[in-house]
């Protein structure tokens, strides 16, 4: 999993890790991985990378207030190469694209990002907006 910066000269990192992992943990328990998460909301850039089964979502926002959300779905296909004699199965993987979203800033991503999360989940009985809220509170010693 990636770091976590938030943007203050006092966060340890393992406060910000406390977090990830926390975020990590509930989103596990509806079906979804935390791959990776890098959220400093005091410059306003984020990248959050999701996986839910086959589908991959990645959130990126830059400084200037640009702001992505990219569904991708990640299709494996076992094929054989080689010639006569030398044939071999082979895993092939190939990522399709399936849609963007664009936003204004961080906190619209997430909070799009959270209900799409929350809409694709496997538990019912969740708060999606809490575990993204727990990347996006600033980090105190």
């Amino acid at each position: 999993m990636g770091t976590m910066n938030q943007g203050t000269a006092l966060a340890t990192p393992d406060r910000a890790s406390l977090a990830a992992r926390s975020c990590m943990r509930a989103l596990e328990a509806i079906g979804w991985q935390l791959i990776a998460a890098d959220v400093d909301m005091a410059r306003g850039t984020a990248r959050v990378e999701l996986r839910h089964a086959d589908h991959m979502v990645t959130l990126d926002a830059d400084s200037i207030g640009r702001a992505t959300v990219t569904r991708e779905i990640v299709e494996r296909a076992v094929v054989t190469v080689g010639r006569r004699g030398d044939r071999m199965p082979v895993e092939r993987v190939r990522v399709r694209f399936v849609a963007r979203t664009r936003h204004e800033g961080p906190r619209q991503a997430m909070r799009w990002l959270a209900n799409y999360v929350q809409d694709n989940s496997t538990g019912a009985q969740f708060s999606a907006r809490r575990a993204f809220a727990l990347l996006m509170a600033p980090v105190s010693s």
